[in-house]
């Protein structure tokens, strides 16, 4: 199966992200509440979420001009064109599972942790800095996004559940 980006889900998300830019922007026109401290943690604030959503509205802006496929799962693996690890061998998958992110028990996101038996072969197939973060803070799974795809997480996953059930938690 192919999957390609989806613009209607690429724009709901970038609509969000300019949203919080718009209210982290807010902070700096109201009025100081007179407490130098309660000011400098409202503008603290302020400046994280532009930050954050700003450079995720970057990137957001920058996927939704990729074109062609950005995931694919066949036979010999999955291949997610939007990394370079490159075709990720199903004989090389120890074990998949979802992960759901909550805020206040409100299921927020989920993505596809994928667990290697070698990592160290996928490593090396990295950019220098990822190899350099990963060396640093230690090897994680593989987290893909699914959230922006043209088909829904669960179509996506119901599928690999289909072809490789013995693959998951």
């Amino acid at each position: 199966m192919k999957y390609y980006n989806s613009k209607k889900k690429i724009l709901r998300a970038w609509l969000i992200c300019a949203m919080f830019i718009g209210m982290g922007s807010l902070i700096f026109v109201i009025p100081d509440s007179g407490s130098a401290f309660r000011d400098l943690v409202d503008k603290c604030i302020a400046w994280v979420t532009i930050c954050f959503f700003g450079s995720t509205l970057i990137l957001l802006t920058l996927q939704a001009f990729r074109s062609g496929e950005q995931l694919e799962i066949n036979d010999q693996g999955i291949i997610d064109y939007r990394t370079s690890l490159g075709l990720i061998q199903w004989d090389d998958i120890k074990e998949l599972w979802v992960k759901a992110y909550t805020a206040r028990s409100i299921e927020t996101a989920r993505v596809l942790c994928v667990e290697l038996k070698n990592p160290e072969t996928y490593i090396a197939k990295l950019p220098a800095r990822a190899r350099v973060i990963i060396k640093t803070f230690g090897y994680r799974p593989i987290v893909l996004s699914l959230s922006t795809l043209n088909s829904s997480f669960d179509e996506i996953v119901g599928y690999i559940k289909s072809k490789h059930p013995e693959k998951f938690k």
